[in-house]
């Protein structure tokens, strides 16, 4: 999905969420999934050179897993930030939440973030 807004883009991840892994958006790890994808659409729309991104969910094997592809080769890490930052907390709060998450560079100049939860079937 190529999404026009986070709005939108919660929206397509809580209605996969629930259809692919019976998770409801309200439940505590539907809340932290779309947390956790808005955080890294955040990113996309700041650092992903434009507006432009795809959002993909998928589930398997208990999992589901959460990509976000956009158009900078930039990966994204983990920034050290004090407390009174404003910013810089995204990846934090993804590392604090998912069980496993990363970056890996795609051809034509792109790159996915992503991040995997375990889920109850």
């Amino acid at each position: 999905m190529e999404p026009t807004s986070l709005a939108e883009m919660r929206r397509f991840v809580a209605e996969v969420l629930h259809d692919v892994a019976g998770v409801a958006a309200r439940d505590e790890t539907g809340q932290q999934v779309l947390l956790m994808a808005s955080e890294l659409a955040t990113n996309a729309i700041l650092h992903g050179g434009g507006r432009e991104y795809d959002v993909d969910v998928t589930a398997i094997d208990g999992r589901v897993r959460v990509e976000v592809v956009d158009g900078s080769r930039r990966l994204g890490k983990l920034l050290a930030v004090g407390p009174d930052d404003e910013r810089g907390r995204g990846l934090h709060i993804v590392a604090a939440f998912a069980d496993r998450w990363g970056a890996s560079t795609l051809g034509g100049g792109r790159k996915a973030m992503w991040f995997e939860v375990r889920v109850r079937p």
